[in-house]
């Protein structure tokens, strides 16, 4: 109410055997784009990363098949054109491949249409806005997070990644790529470690709920200006479909 929490109900179970509680952190699986969007947002903001930026005056590397035409805006926007991730995904997961190999992957893939013309959603987008961001401000991309949002934002109970020793606390989601294997997205220690800009942030639901307020009028926590929220917010595609 107004901004605060006033309630908080759960039910069912977070994991075989282990009822849902309100510590229990939960896998957000593609809400940890909004985080990354976040934190580019914050850079933004102080003039050390545009919009209309190219991909490649950062990663100088991401060349080819039009990939020059590239801008944040595009990344952040699934404007792109570049796929949704490797067509191998699974295996990848299965083999444990470290994250820099994962998203090194998004250079070589050519690209379904010509940035800015259409709207596909893609994993990989956020992989390199991530990668922008932390090469920008000079560290990891887990410490861009804890810097940028989590600190800020005083989240407390929202991470990417975990930390080993809040594993119990963990939901276990059933059916995930690579299910069944040490590479189980979000349930294996490598899936959870990983720590991709797409889908690597577990959080409890109250802290959730926390980070939403951050874009309210009524949160005097604000990690964004009135105008950036306003251009999260608003369609940035020209009016185009899937």
């Amino acid at each position: 109410w107004r901004g605060q929490q006033i309630a908080e109900f759960t039910s069912g179970f977070a994991a075989p055997q282990h009822p849902a509680r309100f510590d229990t952190l939960w896998p957000l699986a593609s809400i940890s784009k909004v985080y990354t969007a976040t934190a580019v947002m914050r850079l933004v903001e102080r003039g050390l990363l545009s919009l209309a930026q190219p991909v490649r005056s950062v990663l100088p590397e991401f060349t080819g098949d039009g990939r020059e035409q590239i801008t944040l805006r595009h990344l952040l926007t699934h404007t792109s054109g570049i796929v949704y991730e490797s067509p191998e995904m699974v295996a990848r997961l299965e083999a444990q491949q470290p994250i820099d190999a994962m998203i090194d992957e998004a250079y070589t893939y050519p690209l379904l249409f010509t940035p800015g013309t259409r709207l596909s959603y893609s994993d990989y987008n956020y992989a390199l806005a991530g990668r922008m961001a932390a090469i920008t401000l000079g560290v990891d991309f887990p410490s861009l997070i804890e810097q940028e949002v989590l600190v800020p934002g005083g989240l407390h109970d929202t991470f990417m990644p975990p930390p080993r020793t809040q594993y119990e606390r963990l939901a276990h989601v059933i059916g995930t790529a690579a299910y069944g294997t040490p590479g189980s997205m979000y349930n294996a220690d490598y899936a959870l470690q990983l720590a991709h800009p797409a889908f690597g942030t577990v959080s409890t639901v109250s802290d959730l709920l926390q980070f939403g307020l951050r874009f309210t009028r009524h949160d005097t926590t604000r990690l964004l200006s009135g105008a950036s929220v306003r251009v999260m917010t608003t369609d940035q595609t020209g009016g185009h479909t899937p």
